[in-house]
């Protein structure tokens, strides 16, 4: 038996491929994130979550005794409170913007947070709100 021929001698170049090829629509609503927005946006849930567990009773405990306690720091607690809130809700949407710099501020002001004691709230309401409004957190980052 005569051996085959070559398979580039088999191949017509000029015919293309035998099937009609039709690229995919591009998805208009899907947006790819980088590797390290996501990693940061999930291990910074976990501090944000944990932080607000700790804010919660304390803006709970401020909107009953809110006449007992001095205006202006009450209205600075509530400024850190409501920055909070607005960045720990909308983190998937501003994590794109937001700098290395602007990550290592968020950690540290959680830290700061954290290092506030909470225990016994019914009667150090007013020590704590004191602390928390002379850390001067307000959550409000140029992004």
């Amino acid at each position: 038996t005569d051996p085959a021929p070559p398979l580039i001698d088999r191949i017509d170049m000029q015919a293309g491929p035998s099937y009609k090829y039709e690229p995919p629509k591009p998805l208009l609503n899907i947006h790819f994130q980088r590797t390290k927005i996501l990693l940061h946006t999930s291990e910074y849930n976990k501090m944000f979550a944990a932080t607000a567990d700790r804010l919660e009773p304390v803006f709970a405990r401020m909107e009953k005794e809110e006449g007992s306690l001095e205006p202006e720091v009450v209205a600075k607690v509530r400024r850190m409170g409501d920055g909070f809130d607005e960045l720990y809700h909308g983190l998937e949407k501003k994590a794109r913007r937001l700098t290395n710099r602007h990550w290592r501020v968020i950690k540290c002001d959680l830290k700061r947070i954290g290092h506030v004691s909470f225990e016994d709230l019914s009667s150090r309401l007013l020590e704590i709100c004191n602390e928390l409004a002379s850390l001067n957190i307000t959550f409000k980052y140029e992004v």
